[in-house]
């Protein structure tokens, strides 16, 4: 039994000293769809299966029904010509170890035949071999060819191969197709294959230190990107110097050694990525400003569309000389966590903390910051980059090496085992176990269970291929468990392999390990059986098989049954010989005497035609109940018009079925109308259109015996393809007894005018503002098509999540499965617009070789109004400044926006920032270059040596250079101030108390969604900042250097720089907040969820600022939204007369109204949806104006 190591996926062993470890290894091309193969198990890799060039007439897939159709010339138009093989005419697979590891083949297997029919008509052949040196040389794998079978499909399996290829070479299987006959033009024969299958093991050794010290004097694979590199000499070492220019500088590797599978670095369990840096020179002055001279140090890695960073601890300050740092490398602990250590800690930027593992086994790059401010110049030396096989991980929670499995079989002759599992005392963290039968192999249905006396359990899948369990609390059992898993295999391939997987709370393989069993192949393999009841109420029984034995058989007979005491006719058989590793034709039996509903066992005696060798094996038959031989459903179909008469017969019983139900199944197809032959006694229980029809029998209650002719007669509505399937269910008192299934053809509709379109969609609103959008996308044009893309038009704010579908194939003519997506940035009654692609992306060797696209025209959906969100939540207390953005007219009042928490610190509009729907209400889009609010000084929006906290809903795709949100600094005497900005599209702060330091989190948020961003700053704590986004909290540097007041008394600007015109800011804002202390992590979470409804504001109110003296009042207008009335309430004495007035966006005077009073009642349902604007004069003075919005 192979020793236990920490795995990344199911099989994936990783190494430990300098051990080699063997691990199942298997690939499978089901060849049902595609020419791709499955997702590997184990370290194996494969490529997409390929077609010789061949000679003319050439070979191509017709199509993919029952397996992969082979045919020569354009539909089969040349037929195959007769003649023997041609070694360019083949199909090629190539599997080939990872990085890393060797691969041994044990086995090849596949599924080949011809044309379904009845009869074998023996026109295609093939032959079968296998290559690992790029076909220099090649190794036959059949002693005869295959013959290909009209009757069925017939498996082919070539074991105890024990080939091994080293991670430089491939294992290359092709199958030769020929015909010895030749078959006819235009007639079909196929060469179709399904589950093509290589088996095998793969060994990983250990992987020794790998690094980069440019002692060479070369990069060494290091690529800059804006930037200069040189290698320099200082005190006898050398080392790579990188020098920013301008633009987005970078310093990346994307070259092995250092790229690739790092779990093989993982010697007990740990390895270490280690450099060293050291930050020379800080940049260049801009505008009479010094750049920031600390930065905090961080390497970056990308792998399977995940990427993360490593960030160091203490941050660095340039001219302090050489750092050096080690990353630890290491599986995701137990607990979720990743691995860290007294230099820093793991954060993941793209992807969560379950994709880590898959990041690690096939790193791609590597980044350096380089390029840490917007100042150019910067210095950065680097040396000793290194992969090590060892390093401090922290303890991940699992010891794989005290885990162990071993078998003993049941009894002797067949393949049934008791499986004993051997843990440690300390099993904390393992929450369950997995068993896996490894291909061809399966486990016998229904005889996998545990060992009596075993409680606690839950039971998940219980397959032919696995058997998955749980513990209902708790870790799983110290100890020896004796017999713990009972389970027989059904042998296509020998040896076989069962792996054992150790699994967390979450199902990810934590250990695994291999056991092998050696259970002989029988002398023959059924690989084709099927029952039917007969005219006597007997069973004909038919089975074919494929000789495993070394001789020749020439005769069946039959030897002993299970039951004893069934009658087998015939009971010997001469057949036609059948030639070691050959495929018999069919053969028939006749079983009488057994009970429908059982399974029986038939021995069989296979003998050789001279008589001088015989084996017996076993044919296990389910006996079916003949009931439903003896009725049946049929039709009479007009296409052109969709409709057609059902006519029924029943020779079992007529008093027995209750009624008969009918199903549309094809998706989307409806029963427009139906009549029933009530002259015969038949009625539907059903009256209304729908996919379903109920019919019964008035005459004795029961479906009359005999036949029933023309009984109903229906339509189908909603017909998109053809053909159409109808399920009739045969029912007794509420259960099925039978079920038959009519096909109609009706005519399709004619194709529309766009390649594709959008079909069954639902529009759906969801809590935080969003829309859920399902349809299915609808193949109108002649290419079997890979994927498509949404892409919106208008608004601008528009997007969808996910965008892009690369893995839905739809064939021509054909509707996709359901999917969904997010709708966001936009708002209620909105009309979006977009179009929709479709692409063909075909690939060769993972390189793509071909590409097909169309698009529909513009198509345009209305959002849906989905009314108030009222679940608003409190704000936060503490709260100094709240500019929530929804100001919407572009004149007078539009030019400000107003501050609804303290004092009112209202910002004015500086060259036009557009007003647009935002997450909560309306919001402010910046175009990057001139806009911006500004906001004179107020003593509430200097934090002095405080706290202090910010957050706001966001959206952008610039992930560019720096862009200010909210800036509050004075460049005079060195900097002063506070500065929330993005660097790079990440999410980043600037505290400035003369000297300066810039926090750049690794929090992306330049993705073209909305995000609730927000930073938290402790003073006096060194781990005081914190970075969130969407509610997810990432600490991310030390404030403490920065003790001194940050109070100074210049503007506060949002979008732009606050002492000068720069750092403009592309993109939305909305509900931007800052407070005067930390506001908590259930705090920001709660805003976070909160979605459209956002925080709660009193009644629209606001104090009327435009008033002096005792004419100052309060005007308060309500519901807002509002429908059809709106009620105001205001501070008046009642001695003097006020003026209602309601003013579109554009200044359009729409109401006017004269009230005596305190409050009055408006009736507003004549005014369209859409923002209108409030005002209300007493005397001669104006209060302050209110923002309105009224839903349709």
């Amino acid at each position: 039994m192979s020793t236990i190591k920490r795995v990344l996926l199911i099989l994936s062993l990783t190494l430990s000293g300098a051990e080699l470890f063997s691990q199942a290894a298997s690939i499978t091309w089901p060849l049902t769809a595609t020419i791709n193969p499955n997702v590997p198990v184990g370290n194996i890799q494969g490529s997409p299966q390929i077609l010789g060039p061949g000679p003319a007439p050439l070979m191509s897939v017709f199509s993919y029904t029952g397996g992969q159709r082979l045919v020569l010339g354009t539909l089969g138009s040349y037929g195959w010509p007769a003649g023997s093989v041609d070694f360019t005419r083949y199909i090629q697979f190539d599997a080939s170890p990872v990085s890393g590891n060797t691969l041994t083949v044990n086995s090849v297997s596949v599924n080949y035949g011809d044309n379904p029919l009845a009869a074998n008509f023996h026109i295609i052949k093939s032959q079968v071999y296998y290559s690992t040196d790029s076909w220099a040389n090649q190794t036959q794998l059949t002693t005869t060819p295959l013959d290909y079978l009209n009757s069925g499909m017939t498996p082919f399996v070539a074991s105890g191969l024990n080939e091994t290829v080293s991670g430089s070479q491939s294992f290359s299987v092709r199958i030769y197709p020929y015909s010895v006959s030749g078959s006819v033009a235009n007639t079909a024969s196929f060469a179709i294959h399904d589950t093509f299958v290589i088996n095998g093991t793969t060994d990983g050794g250990e992987v020794s230190s790998v690094c980069t010290d440019f002692e060479d004097g070369t990069n060494n694979g290091w690529q800059v990107s804006n930037a200069g590199s040189s290698i320099l000499l200082a005190d006898g070492n050398h080392y790579l110097e990188t020098t920013d220019q301008s633009g987005a500088s970078s310093l990346v590797n994307q070259s092995r050694p250092l790229t690739g599978d790092w779990t093989t670095l993982f010697a007990g369990g740990c390895g270490s990525l280690c450099f060293d840096v050291n930050f020379l020179f800080p940049g260049f002055p801009f505008g009479g400003v010094n750049p920031p001279n600390t930065m905090t140090p961080y390497i970056h890695i990308k792998g399977n569309g995940f990427s993360a960073s490593f960030v160091i601890t203490n941050p660095i300050t340039a001219g302090s000389g050489w750092h050096s740092y080690c990353a630890p490398l290491a599986m995701q602990h137990s607990d979720g966590t990743l691995p860290e250590n007294a230099d820093g800690h793991w954060v993941m930027g793209v992807g969560t903390n379950n994709d880590w593992n898959s990041l690690l086994s096939n790193v791609t790059s590597i980044h350096f910051p380089i390029d840490p401010t917007s100042y150019q110049g910067e210095k950065f030396g680097f040396d000793n980059i290194c992969l090590h096989n060892t390093g401090d991980c922290g303890d991940s929670g699992v010891v794989c090496d005290s885990l162990k499995a071993s078998v003993s079989k049941v009894t002797e002759g067949d393949c049934c085992w008791n499986l004993t599992l051997t843990h440690p005392s300390n099993t904390a963290g393992i929450k369950g176990i997995q068993f896996l039968a490894l291909t061809p192999n399966t486990f016998v249905t229904g005889g996998s269970q545990l060992a009596s006396g075993q409680t606690g359990w839950l039971f998940g899948a219980n397959s032919a291929t696995e058997f998955t369990i749980k513990r209902q609390t708790g870790d799983i059992p110290a100890g020896e468990l004796t017999n713990f898993f009972k389970f027989c295999i059904n042998k296509v391939s020998s040896p076989q392999y069962v792996a054992v997987n150790w699994l967390d709370a979450s199902d990810s393989v934590l250990c695994s390990t291999l056991v092998t069993l050696d259970c002989e192949i029988p002398c023959v393999t059924v690989v084709r059986q099927a029952i039917e009841c007969d005219v006597n109420n007997n069973w004909s029984m038919q089975f074919s098989f494929i000789n495993n034995a070394s001789y020749t058989i020439g005769a069946i007979e039959v030897d002993h049954t299970l039951p004893a005491g069934l009658t087998v006719t015939p009971g010997t058989s001469a057949i036609s010989p059948v030639a070691t590793g050959g495929s018999s034709g069919p053969h028939s039996f006749t079983i009488s005497g057994a009970l429908p509903n059982t399974t029986v066992q038939l021995w069989f005696t296979f003998t050789s035609a001279d008589g001088c060798c015989s084996c017996t094996s076993l044919v296990e038959v389910d006996i079916p109940n003949c009931l439903c031989s003896q009725v049946g459903a049929s039709l009479k179909s007009d296409p052109d018009n969709c409709c057609s008469t059902m006519s029924i017969v029943n020779t079992y019983s007529g008093a027995y079925f209750t009624n008969v139900h009918l199903t549309a199944l094809t998706s989307g197809v409806t029963f427009s109308n139906w009549t029933t032959n009530t002259s015969t006694g038949w009625y539907s229980q059903n009256t209304f259109s729908s996919n379903t029809v109920e019919l019964v029998n008035i005459g004795n209650g029961f479906i009359p015996a005999g036949s029933s002719a023309d009984i109903l007669d229906f339509c189908l509505a909603g017909i998109t393809t053809s053909p159409q399937q109808i399920l009739v269910e045969w029912i007794r008192n509420d259960s099925v007894e039978c079920r038959d299934t009519l096909t109609t053809e009706c005519t399709t509709p004619p194709t529309p005018a766009f390649c594709v379109q959008l079909v069954d969609e639902t529009l759906e609103c969801l809590r935080d503002g969003t829309i859920r959008y399902k349809f299915k996308v609808r193949n109108n044009s002649t290419y079997s098509t890979t994927g498509f893309q949404l892409n919106p038009l208008s608004p601008s704010s528009a997007a969808f999540s996910p965008s892009e579908f690369n893995s839905v194939p739809i064939g021509p003519g054909m509707t996709s499965a359901e999917q969904t997506v997010i709708i966001s940035g936009t708002y209620g009654s909105v009309e979006l617009c977009y179009e929709i692609a479709l692409f063909m992306h075909i690939y060769e060797n993972e390189e793509l070789q071909y590409s097909w696209c169309c698009h529909s025209e513009q198509v345009c959906i209305t959002i849906p109004d989905c009314g108030r969100v009222d679940d608003c939540v409190e704000p936060p207390k503490e709260m100094v400044a709240w500019w929530p953005f929804d100001e919407t007219s572009v004149t007078r009042e539009g030019s400000v926006s107003n501050d609804l928490a303290g004092y009112n610190n209202q910002g004015a509009r500086t060259n036009g920032p557009v007003p647009v729907s935002g997450v909560v209400l309306g919001a402010l889009e910046f175009d990057g270059k001139d806009d911006y609010v500004q906001v004179p000084h107020h003593a509430e929006l200097s934090f002095g040596i405080g706290n202090f906290s910010f957050d706001a809903w966001i959206w952008t795709k610039m992930d560019e250079g720096v862009q200010d949100l909210v800036d509050k600094r004075i460049s005079a005497v060195g900097y002063t101030g506070y500065s929330f900005f993005l660097n790079k599209g990440r999410l980043s702060l600037q505290m400035s108390t003369g000297s300066v330091t810039n926090y750049d989190s690794p929090l992306l948020v330049a993705d073209g969604k909305w995000h609730h961003i927000a930073v938290t700053v402790n003073r006096r704590q060194k781990d005081g900042i914190t970075f969130y986004l969407d509610g997810v909290p990432t600490q991310f540097g030390d404030p403490t250097p920065h003790a001194a007041s940050l109070d100074n008394t210049g503007p506060l600007r949002i979008g732009s720089l606050s002492y000068g015109n720069g750092y403009l800011f592309t993109g939305v804002l909305d509900e931007i907040e800052l407070f005067n202390r930390v506001i908590s992590k259930d705090e920001i979470n709660s805003i976070f969820e909160a979605g459209k409804a956002g925080k709660c504001k009193s009644k629209t109110s606001g104090t009327g600022n435009d008033l002096t003296g005792a004419q100052q009042g309060q005007i308060t207008v309500y519901p807002n939204p509002a429908s059809t009335r709106l009620f105001v309430e205001f501070g008046n004495s009642g001695s003097q007369t006020a003026v209602l007035k309601i003013h579109s966006i554009l200044g359009a005077e729409l109401v006017n109204k004269k009230i005596s009073g305190s409050q009055a009642e408006i009736d507003v349902s004549d005014l369209p949806g859409g923002f209108y604007i409030v005002s209300m004069t007493i005397g001669q003075l104006q209060s302050v104006r209110k923002t309105l919005i009224i839903e349709r």
